[in-house]
């Protein structure tokens, strides 16, 4: 082992008896390239998994760094999605890392992808990308992808389960419920709707924060439209309901946005047609992004409290992972809580 307890690569060969060329091969993605069977290529990857052998990623980029290994840590989000939820999550994660492990080196990046398309990110499955990657925003072809692949590093999901994966998130059902309940209830709303990407962008988060509201809507039996945005940035969403508004006067007196940037966009709509909030038109947003306490009227939101506790669970469960042996997949689910403002406050 190395002075950090990693085994190393020859280590590793001698106790599974392949030659270190051969194991390069199945970690660089070479294995037909080179004549290696399929047979062999995926015991190779078994064997590492039992024996927590990481391929060291730096030393095939910066060979000139022989003093200290160094591991590459991933956060993979897809283009589609707010950067900023990302960008704090890689901070988290470099930060974790540091205090946990502080007498070693780590590189953390962001890794991005289209939806529906993870697999076509490099070095996805060969190991020779990351250590470790948390994995976020992804569509139902990036989650089937994973349940029909085993990734060789660890992988943690955020706001989605997967099977042979550990995961942390927050509930979204009861979110979108919650949300229902803040807007029927409290702002006494008749004529509701839920603003969320079409189909080939909705996760499983966002999928569930619908679901959970028009679930609500239909036991009090209270009208609900699902308002359809063509992604999740600000101009997605003052685009959406500015066409409905407009096609629908006087037939909307509360709106769910399943993302802040989409609140964001559509404040703007409403602003454009001289539509009061919360008097008009009360609104809900999520709050995963600090922007909603800063909006006119502050927008109310969930999971503002829980973002960074989220991101710090993930992140030392990713690292325990890669360091740890015989750490069992785990699960958790925060539970959602609202935080009012003035966008309800009628």
């Amino acid at each position: 082992m190395d002075e950090h307890g990693a085994v190393t690569l020859s280590e590793f060969a001698k106790k599974v008896g392949v030659s270190t060329a051969t194991i390069s091969s199945v970690f660089n993605g070479k294995s037909r390239e080179r004549g290696i069977s399929d047979k062999t290529t995926e015991f190779v990857r078994a064997q590492a998994v039992k024996f927590g052998y990481q391929p060291n990623i730096a030393a095939k980029r910066l060979r000139a760094q022989k003093e200290f290994r160094t591991y590459e840590l991933a956060v993979l989000t897809s283009y589609e999605a707010p950067f900023q939820i990302s960008s704090n999550l890689v901070h988290m994660l470099e930060a974790t890392a540091q205090s946990l492990y502080g007498n070693m080196k780590f590189c953390v990046e962001i890794i991005m992808f289209h939806a529906g398309r993870i697999s076509e990110v490099p070095g996805i499955l060969d190991g020779s990308r990351f250590n470790g990657a948390i994995v976020t925003n992804t569509g139902a072809a990036d989650d089937q992808f994973f349940m029909e692949n085993k990734s060789p590093c660890p992988v943690v999901f955020v706001g989605r389960d997967i099977p042979g994966y550990s995961s942390v998130s927050v509930d979204a059902y009861e979110m979108g419920r919650m949300a229902a309940e803040e807007l029927l209830d409290r702002c006494g709303c008749s004529q509701v709707a839920v603003a969320a990407p079409v189909s080939k962008w909705l996760t499983q988060s966002t999928k569930g924060r619908v679901d959970g509201f028009v679930e609500k809507c239909r036991q009090a039996q209270v009208s609900c439209h699902v308002m359809e945005t063509q992604g999740l940035n600000e101009s997605a969403g003052c685009e959406a309901l500015g066409h409905y508004l407009d096609r629908h006067e006087n037939g909307l007196d509360g709106i769910y946005f399943v993302s802040d940037l989409l609140a964001v966009g559509g404040y703007h709509a409403m602003d454009q047609r001289d539509l009061a909030i919360p008097d008009d038109i009360a609104v809900v947003g999520i709050g995963d992004i600090s922007v909603g306490r800063f909006m006119n009227p502050p927008l109310t939101v969930f999971n503002e409290d829980y973002s960074d506790r989220q991101d710090a669970y993930v992140s030392r469960m990713l690292l325990e992972k890669l360091f740890k042996k015989d750490v069992s997949l785990s699960s958790r689910v925060f539970h959602p809580s609202i935080v009012r403002r003035g966008s309800t406050s009628r």
